[in-house]
């Protein structure tokens, strides 16, 4: 019976195949366009990240293969409030969803607990970016401490020309699935 079948699948296959039009076709090949954003460092003036920041939706990594909890997506707000020498401190809340859209908050996950942060000044770096590029330019590269640990981790930031939204990057690397934050007010 299996060797029918199989025989059935091959005949029927090469049936097909042999079946269509004898014209050619031809199929423009294009490459869609891409549009390259290119982005700014602050140039030390770390006062241009003062003010509320709101990120755009994006997925919840630590979150995402958890099946205990529906919080797939994330917003996360910054609160920078002040500026000392190389440091900016603020609070980030991050507010969690279950789905893509971030328009239904999770249900029982801690949600709007702002956290202290402080993030320390290094440097400006060049970007990079997947290829086709989708990011260029320069941005500014950050320790990011939360108040009471003393562990830090590296945060990317680089403005869009208007510097009224930022785009985070992961060290220089920046794609265009990075998260993108506007300022709120």
């Amino acid at each position: 019976m299996m060797k029918k079948t199989a025989l059935f699948a091959l005949i029927t296959g090469a049936m097909l195949a042999g079946c269509g039009g004898g014209g050619s076709v031809s199929v423009a090949t294009t490459a869609p366009q891409v549009t390259v954003t290119t982005l700014a460092t602050s140039n030390g003036d770390l006062s241009k990240y003062l003010g509320n920041w709101r990120s755009d939706c994006g997925i919840s990594a630590s979150n995402l293969l958890n099946s205990s909890t529906d919080a797939k997506y994330q917003i996360n707000f910054f609160e920078f409030s002040a500026v000392n020498g190389n440091a900016i401190t603020g609070k980030l809340t991050i507010r969690y969803y279950s789905d893509i859209l971030c328009s239904h908050q999770a249900s029982g996950s801690s949600i709007d607990i702002p956290t202290p942060i402080t993030l320390i000044y290094q440097k400006s770096i060049t970007v990079t970016s997947d290829s086709p590029a989708t990011m260029a330019g320069s941005a500014d590269q950050f320790l990011m401490s939360v108040t009471g640990s003393s562990a830090t981790q590296p945060y990317t930031a680089g403005f869009y020309s208007n510097f009224s939204k930022f785009v985070q990057g992961t060290d220089s690397k920046f794609t265009s699935y990075s998260l993108s934050y506007s300022k709120i007010n």
